[in-house]
């Protein structure tokens, strides 16, 4: 490297072209990647004992080779699964699309896929679900995010479906990186939490993310990037919980993440524990709080009086501590049942609608802190079409009212 080059480059005369970041790095001791993440153009790199940031690395770098080999779509991607299960010869497939909301603003859940192994071929259901792993396991590790679901009704006529497969290919609330390359106003990230699943916390979280162009995760799909597919749920629910305390501590930047748990007896509590709850950290909390008629409506007799007890205990740590924050650091949403006894796919439509009002509320609010105001959102967003089209009916929170 001449003199010259270096005066020049420091004067901003010039600027060193790629191919000489090598010998930058090499002339200042350090690596290209760490040369870089000084740059801005690359995040710092992770620590080994970092399980959070590891995690959320891997999703993003997922995503980038996804979108390089034409699968950041998931509708392609479903279609690619489709067709290595049909090429082994022994399953037959049904594929539809899940679009769930108003009709005018339709969101695109998930893409759905149903396996039934074909004759003569006869196993047991456990063992059709190995056999298939067995099939396309390697074409399922590689797509964006993968629900199974043993318990759901096919979406074709079926006298029997005991020995169905039965998977999602998640859309809406799939994990993204950030797409701004710096936080919006005082914002660094934003956890938007809940008692259980059945509050919508992910799909809420994933239209504010779209809307503001922030990334989103989840303690739940952190845990399977960094755990696999954990079988047993306590223990889930207690890597969940490591999740969350990490991620409080130590905020992904530009993020909308999401937890949910009736967390651990006997474990302490991070968010009652006030674990980044500090404006000073730039994250600032969305609770969803049920109420004991939603927690039944959602899952009735499911959950132990044991669990029930957690759930109320928990629900009271979190009133206290969540509640102890300044506005607009918190929001608190309180959740009712909704459509009790309507068909489940008009039912679904009704929450999707529900996500879209507490979503737009949100993201009012936080314009203290972003600056983005509602007609500044991102124009390919659902949550941007929603409020366009509604002005202030947008953000009626009452059903009545709808």
């Amino acid at each position: 490297m001449q003199p010259t080059e270096l005066a020049d480059w420091l004067r901003l005369r010039s600027r060193p072209a790629l191919r000489d970041l090598g010998r930058v790095a090499r002339a200042l001791g350090i690596s290209t990647g760490e040369l870089l993440a000084d740059m801005g153009i690359l995040d710092p790199p992770a620590e080994p004992d970092d399980p959070t940031r590891l995690s959320l690395l891997v999703l993003e770098l997922r995503q980038r080779l996804a979108e390089q080999a034409g699968a950041g779509q998931t509708s392609a991607a479903a279609s690619d699964l489709a067709r290595a299960a049909l090429q082994t010869g022994r399953w037959a497939v049904a594929l539809w699309p899940a679009f769930e909301g108003p009709a005018d603003v339709r969101i695109h859940s998930s893409d759905r896929l149903s396996f039934r192994l074909l004759p003569p071929a006869k196993v047991e259901p456990s063992d059709a679900y190995q056999l298939l792993l067995e099939d396309i396991g390697s074409d399922l590790a590689r797509m964006p995010a993968v629900e199974y679901h043993p318990r759901v009704t096919p979406g074709w006529p079926s006298d029997r479906h005991d020995d169905e497969l039965h998977f999602s290919i998640l859309h809406h609330t799939a994990p993204r990186r950030p797409r701004r390359v710096t936080a919006a106003g005082a914002l660094n990230c934003l956890l938007v939490c809940s008692l259980t699943r059945r509050a919508w916390a992910h799909n809420v979280a994933s239209l504010i993310a779209q809307s503001i162009s922030y990334g989103f995760a989840s303690t739940d799909r952190l845990v399977d990037v960094h755990y696999g597919r954990l079988e047993d749920l306590w223990l889930r629910i207690g890597r969940r919980e490591q999740f969350l305390s990490e991620m409080l501590r130590n905020p992904p930047e530009r993020y909308v993440w999401t937890h949910f748990a009736p967390g651990v007896a006997g474990r302490p509590d991070p968010l009652a524990e006030g674990q980044g709850l500090k404006p000073a950290s730039g994250c600032a909390v969305v609770y969803l709080r049920e109420s004991d008629d939603a927690i039944e409506d959602a899952y009735g007799d499911e959950f132990s009086k044991e669990v029930w007890k957690q759930l109320r205990r928990r629900r009271e740590l979190w009133d206290d501590a969540i509640g102890s924050l300044p506005e607009p650091w918190h929001q608190v949403i309180d959740i009712e049942p909704i459509g009790v006894g309507r068909p489940t796919l008009e039912r679904r439509d009704l929450l999707m609608e529900r996500n879209l009002r507490i979503a737009a509320n949100v993201v009012r609010t936080l314009s203290v802190l972003t600056g983005i105001k509602p007609y500044q959102l991102a124009a390919d967003s659902p949550l941007e079409r929603w409020i366009v089209s509604r002005g202030e009916r947008a953000y009626e929170l009452d059903p009545a009212a709808w």
